[in-house]
């Protein structure tokens, strides 16, 4: 019985080996279409101060509301790249991210639908909240 599980396992290695480099191409190809999507562009706004007569720049989507930013990568599914989207679409606290709809969601951070459930991050904004 031993031997057939020493066996077993020797093949699972085989399988694994044989298709490991078409594991490494298929992973490069998709990590090259990922680099190819448009990133987030950071837009400034010029806005006048009338009362000091100076302009001052406010960076769209800034959490300078005084609320402080919640790290929204600590959510399940949510990494550095979703959670930069959503910060920069406005979305920086756990509140902000359940008061949006799945659907929003997979507008602001172009998550694919075979890689994430919005429906999830929402859940767990909420408790987190």
């Amino acid at each position: 019985m031993l031997k057939k599980i020493f066996y077993f396992g020797l093949g699972l290695a085989g399988l694994l080996t044989e298709n490991f480099e078409e594991l490494v191409r298929t992973g490069e190809e998709r990590y090259k279409e990922l680099l190819a999507v448009d990133p987030p562009i950071e837009e400034s706004v010029e806005i006048d101060v009338a009362s000091a007569g100076e302009s001052a720049t406010e960076v769209v989507g800034d959490a300078s509301d005084g609320a402080a930013a919640d790290d929204l990568s600590a959510i399940n599914g949510i990494g550095p790249t979703f959670a930069k989207r959503l910060n920069e679409a406005g979305i920086t606290t756990y509140q902000d991210l359940a008061a949006l709809s799945g659907e929003q969601i997979k507008e602001i951070t172009n998550v694919a639908d075979w890689r994430a459930d919005p429906n999830e991050w929402i859940i767990e904004a909420k408790d987190m909240a």
